[in-house]
């Protein structure tokens, strides 16, 4: 039965739990928010599914978030009564650690089913449930995203391009598919007409193309030719390409343990190690079990004679939770390399935690005071020559704090009771001669200045923010390294490789973070100020709420300023380097981005150009094809290759060191020509680095690159409608700190009585609701329903009318 001081305890700690759960698990999901839920809104996926779709990728999230948030919920409770000296007050009246771990115990044990629970059923079933909606969305959407004379490139080594959509029909009319699959062969299949089939039970995609020829060729022999005539023919492909698994844990882990144990026993029989389904099947027990290792961490490390409070103890669980994933991936790395074996290897942080967590328990209960803090002893000498410092002695005892502070006479100076004078000329002799000077004082308080308590405010906001940030910070960083540890493993990747990533993927959660350690930041400055009652001093001795929040108006003005130049300078190569190192480690292979890699385009008058790649400073064409089509059909007429092809003038380019191959009655190949070098007709330069619309570009051009890329496509007659968006996008962001913080100061005055947690998990649903929102307007501005720059701003106007009015409102 729970007593009084079980309840006071859980009561202290499901607040800090739950909000530290809700923050981690809508960090984990902000990357579905932006991406995923944006992309399928623009698709026409309506909302309910996309909200099955983002719950169905939350125990995922949630097996990471419960240990940690409960270790995070337990110290952060336990460090505020060390601080209030509640702790003291207990074991001063009989209460000791082991009565107070049966509280601590229960949370763990509930905490350890709920994972469990979360690791054994509910994340297995939940990513099938995915994969059966977004197999759904595949069926639905697929045939829809594949616009009419616009390269379709989302399958890997293949593009696909259609002449003509019809709107009474299924699937398109005339299509020109390049495969590049093969290394060394091209294969170019062209039909009259073409569609997608899909078969969910065997998680197939299908292009069914009809009435076409295949032509399948090599660069290297290029007199050999082949041509095949089809009534109808079957090309399979990607479906994970469509819809990408985000948020999902790849591989072993998405099984239950009935077929992990299948997959084992198999691999045995074929003489392989089973390691990896071993340690998914360990995974699913040592995780649950962490909760109870990390209930005793908390309870040593939390209740202590410190007063560091709530701060403190975010800072220490998100530094075990980091010793604990380095001593899991340890462990894995010997279990890989046969040093120790699979059943054992995940459960080394278990044990070492675990073992300290024990050993700490019973030197306190003797009488040990365990403090993670430092202490240097400060020769008295050194202390007298420090300004009011105060060092202690080796013997305990604590010595005269000697000043360096002299004190300041009044010769010179102006009464404190002096007014202020008004703008006025004075007459002061000097040398025996008068000079007239203008005094001119500015009454005080008209020019805020950054006086002692903007500097008090300061210190707490900033502390806060610190902790915030690079606790949000360490979590990213585990969450990457879970995803893809694997490759790490496997060997497909380097451990230099994995940290580049890290580095250049940095700047770009950086800039969603920012804004929630600013809300979290003035949400519990504001808070800790109403609560201790000290705002209401300040207004007692005439400092307005105004004039008391300037300081952290500053700062998310002063972070807003930091996202905007982020924007214009580091994040659009930081995107377009990680970008390459992700394609690197999942693939082999890194995938450019840039403006001169289209690779594929459309001629004005129906041809198709092919090219490795284009210099845009010599306007040089590298291993180009250029395919005809004749006016009767879908059918490939001419193609011409060249290695080199340099532009001359206007329209005329000269091509080097190349053939020519013509075709007639569909299967019949009528001349086939090599030419050292011969002048051809094709669009100018200018076309040719023109890329058509990509979404994707945005987060890898700066504004000035991205406007100036909107305006060729506009001229090129390419829609630029979503890169619109995005353009206005990269300039509304950045205000989000600033209208976080405004809107935090009124929850935070709000709520400040009913406790700072109160207010935080307030304004967490704020920023989900911003995000949302945000993703929402830009969905809905990238189908062309509203302008693109309303689309951008939308979110932040309303906001900053909803922040505006509870400013006004709130009691200044």
């Amino acid at each position: 039965m729970l007593r009084t001081l079980d309840r006071y305890i859980i009561r202290e700690t499901l607040a800090p739990f739950g909000l530290t759960l809700l923050i981690l698990t809508f960090l984990l999901q902000i990357p579905t928010i932006m991406d995923v839920a944006e992309k399928l809104i623009a698709k026409g996926v309506t909302l309910p599914i996309i909200g099955r779709i983002v719950l169905t990728l939350l125990p995922s999230s949630l097996a990471i978030t419960i240990p940690i948030s409960l270790l995070v919920g337990l110290l952060m409770a336990l460090g505020r009564l060390s601080a209030d000296r509640e702790a003291v007050a207990m074991q001063a009246c009989g209460v000791s650690l082991y009565r107070i771990l049966r509280p601590v115990l229960l949370m763990a044990v509930v905490a350890t089913a709920v994972t469990a629970y979360t690791m054994m059923e509910a994340m297995p079933r939940a990513n099938q449930t995915f994969r059966d909606i977004t197999f759904r969305i595949i069926q639905a959407k697929a045939e829809s995203d594949v616009r009419p004379r616009v390269f379709f490139e989302e399958f890997p080594n293949l593009v696909l391009y259609v002449r003509d959509v019809p709107s009474n029909t299924r699937g398109w009319k005339g299509v020109f598919l390049a495969d590049t699959r093969k290394p060394g062969e091209t294969q170019l299949l062209t039909a009259d007409r073409g569609h997608f089939v899909l078969e969910p039970a065997q998680r197939r995609v299908d292009l069914i193309l009809e009435d076409g020829i295949l032509h399948r060729s090599t660069l290297e022999a290029p007199a050999q030719y082949e041509l095949q005539q089809f009534d109808a023919l079957t090309v399979q492909l990607d479906p994970e390409t469509v819809f990408p698994r985000q948020g999902l844990t790849p591989g072993d882990n998405e099984m239950t343990i009935p077929q992990l144990r299948t997959k084992a026993r198999q691999m045995r029989e074929q003489g392989l190690s089973p390691h990896n389904p071993i340690m998914a099947i360990q995974r699913k027990y040592t995780i649950p079990a962490a909760c109870l290792v990390f209930g005793l961490i908390a309870l040593v490390l939390g209740v202590s004679h410190r007063k560091d409070g709530k701060n403190a103890g975010f800072v220490i669980g998100i530094a075990v939770v980091l010793v604990y994933y380095v001593l899991m991936y340890v462990g894995t790395a010997l279990a890989k390399g046969h040093q120790v074996p699979a059943e054992f290897a995940l459960w080394i942080p278990n044990v070492v935690l675990g073992g300290a967590g024990v050993v700490l328990l019973v030197l306190k209960t003797r009488g040990y005071e365990f403090s993670p803090s430092i202490r240097i002893p400060i020769p008295e000498a050194l202390a007298r020559l420090l300004p009011r410092a105060t060092a202690e002695t080796t013997d305990g005892s604590t010595p005269r704090a000697s000043s360096a502070i002299a004190s300041v006479g009044n010769s010179g100076s102006v009464p404190a009771g002096t007014p202020a004078a008004t703008p006025a000329a004075t007459a002061v002799r000097s040398s025996g001669r008068k000079q007239v000077v203008v005094v001119i004082k500015v009454p005080q308080g008209i020019l805020p200045s950054f006086n002692l308590l903007d500097r008090y405010l300061s210190r707490i906001y900033l502390r806060v923010f610190g902790v915030t940030f690079l606790g949000m910070l360490a979590v990213f960083y585990i969450a990457i390294f879970t995803d893809y540890s694997e490759y790490l493993f496997k060997g497909k990747t380097t451990g230099q490789m994995l940290l580049s990533f890290f580095l250049y993927s940095t700047p770009q959660y950086t800039y969603y973070i920012t804004a929630l350690a600013a809300l979290v930041g003035t949400l519990v400055t504001v808070g800790l100020l109403t609560r201790t009652s000290e705002l209401t001093v300040m207004q007692a001795c005439g400092v307005s709420l105004y004039r008391a929040t300037v300081p952290m108006l500053l700062f998310g003005l002063a972070w807003s300023v930091v996202l905007f130049g982020m924007e214009q300078s580091i994040l659009a190569a930081s995107n377009r380097r990680a970008e390459e190192l992700k394609s690197t480690i999942r693939t082999g292979m890194p995938r450019p981005y840039n403006l001169a890699s289209r690779q594929w385009m459309a001629g004005s008058n129906g041809e198709l150009y092919h090219y490795g790649r284009f210099d845009t400073r010599t306007q040089r064409l590298e291993d180009l094809t250029v395919y005809t089509f004749g006016s009767r059909g879908w059918n490939v007429t001419g193609r011409t290759f060249a290695r080199v092809t340099t532009h001359m003038n206007a329209h005329t380019w000269r091509a080097d060191l190349g053939w020519q191959r013509s075709f007639g009655d569909r299967n019949a190949v009528t001349a086939f020509s090599v030419f050292p070098t011969r002048t051809v007709s094709m669009e100018t330069p200018d076309y040719f680095g023109v890329e058509e619309p990509e979404a994707v570009l945005a987060e890898r051009m700066k504004v000035g690159q991205l406007r100036q890329h909107i305006a060729e496509l506009d001229q090129a007659g390419y829609n630029s409608v979503p890169l619109q968006v995005a353009l206005h996008r990269k300039m509304a962001f950045p205000f989000i700190t600033l209208i976080m913080t405004l809107i935090a100061i009124p929850f935070g005055v709000t709520t400040g009585r009913k406790g700072t947690l109160f207010g935080i998990g307030i304004g967490i649903v704020l920023a989900i609701l911003y995000w949302t929102t945000q993703s929402l307007f830009a969905a809905v501005g990238s189908a062309g329903a509203i302008a693109p720059p309303l689309a951008a701003w939308a979110p932040n106007i309303l906001f900053i009318a909803v922040a505006a009015y509870l400013v006004v409102s709130a009691r200044t």
